[in-house]
């Protein structure tokens, strides 16, 4: 799994070099996987971990994305 550091730089390289579309395309593959993974696992505690690290990245996102709002950084 990512680190949340890990996570904004992939965000920022594939953003980099593909776009704002594909960098959230490669979010939501990210984001979606570890909800299979929650839907997979029988143990209560690994689901909870799990959930945590879906909401850290959701937070890491929508930091990212953010800046490409209205008022944002490349507006």
């Amino acid at each position: 799994m990512f680190t949340k550091e890990e996570f904004a730089h992939s965000l920022e390289r594939t953003y980099r070099t593909s776009g704002f579309h594909n960098a959230g395309r490669w979010f939501g593959l990210v984001y979606r996987s570890l909800r299979l993974s929650m839907f997979i696992e029988p143990d209560k505690e690994v689901k909870d971990r799990i959930s945590q690290k879906r909401q850290e990245l959701l937070a890491t996102w929508k930091e990212f994305a953010g800046r490409f709002r209205k008022g944002g950084d490349n507006q």
